[in-house]
């Protein structure tokens, strides 16, 4: 399991959907559409912007202030929008027109509700990669018997390795389990449910081959992991 499964697990539970449903008034069955096409845009469009050291210095140093350990339906409760929309616009640059206007086209929603709907689920989003970015730290800090260093988004030394907490959600295992969870393909119903996101992908963020890789959270965490060094 990757992170971008770990972000629709967490996502998409009748809480998370109940709470986006709420605030935003628009149904369950497309909000269950919307995210497993957004997200693995708005996880390479990340990828991408942590291609340069400064971008992932920038990333590493958002993460620092978002660190919300409640449940994700909790989060997006409690959503800023305006910090959510200020990610979202970081994230997505230049091509946050584009993508705001096919993902209206695909769901059959206004461009404003996408824009809500990303604004609300962003601060949640990066909370999540921030547990993850301390756990593969964490972990690859045991694999070398080093202690984590002290850069922005860097794991406390002594915290557990072998969890990952995703807004209150744990995945046990060891160094091993975590490689896997985070450097294997998209399970299958993932796959699925993405297939028009990875067109999307490909027509907005130039993404190629590599789309799978870029999309799924695992590049990304690699990238920070260098980063942090």
């Amino acid at each position: 399991m990757n992170l971008l499964s770990l972000l629709l697990k967490g996502m998409t539970t009748a809480s998370s959907i109940s709470a986006l449903s709420k605030k935003t008034g628009i149904s369950a069955k497309t909000i269950k559409k919307f995210l497993p096409l957004v997200l693995p845009i708005l996880l390479k469009a990340m990828t991408s912007n942590a291609s340069s050291s400064s971008g992932a210095q920038s990333l590493l140093g958002a993460l620092t202030q978002h660190t919300n350990k409640k449940p994700l339906e909790d989060q997006i409760s409690n959503a800023d929008e305006k910090d959510g929309a200020a990610i979202i616009g970081h994230i997505l640059g230049g091509n946050a027109a584009a993508v705001t206007n096919e993902l209206s086209s695909e769901t059959g929603i206004s461009s404003n509700e996408v824009n809500l709907l990303m604004s609300l689920i962003a601060p949640a989003m990066l909370s999540s990669l921030s547990a993850a970015n301390t756990t593969a730290q964490q972990a690859q800090a045991a694999q070398s018997g080093k202690k984590p260093g002290k850069k922005p988004g860097a794991a406390k030394p002594g915290a557990d390795a072998e969890v990952l907490t995703l807004g209150g959600q744990q995945s046990g295992g060891g160094f091993m389990d975590f490689l896997q969870m985070f450097g294997a393909a998209q399970e299958p119903e993932v796959q699925e449910s993405t297939s028009s996101s990875a067109s999307l992908l490909q027509t907005l963020l130039g993404g190629k081959d590599d789309v799978q890789q870029n999309s799924n959270g695992s590049a990304l965490l690699n990238l920070l992991l260098k980063s942090a060094k």
